[in-house]
């Protein structure tokens, strides 16, 4: 899981702006097919995704709104207790505001 997290994090700047919104939309899809398993991996990923706001292309903005709202809601589903869903949504909101 780390080396698939690892890969699609990596961009650089010769990719162009469309490479990049497909690679931000790979976490969606993670969060998608993995749900609940990317939990432990999380600060990882909302580091990654809120380094792609700091991009000066703008255009990158949708794509990583729309992977942070597919994390949260796959990602949190699954868990049973309120607490421990509003723990995790607290991290990741701490992480966006923080």
């Amino acid at each position: 899981m780390t080396t698939f997290l690892n890969t699609i994090a990596e961009t650089n700047e010769y990719m162009k702006a469309n490479q990049k919104k497909e690679y931000i939309k790979l976490f969606g899809e993670a969060a998608q097919i993995f749900e609940d398993a990317l939990l432990p991996f999380l600060h990882k990923i909302m580091n990654s995704l809120l380094k792609k706001l700091k991009d000066p292309d703008v255009s990158l903005h949708p794509p990583v709104s729309d992977s942070i709202g597919l994390l949260v809601q796959h990602s949190l589903k699954n868990i049973e207790s309120k607490e421990d869903k509003a723990s995790s949504l607290s991290e990741i909101l701490k992480l966006v505001y923080g």
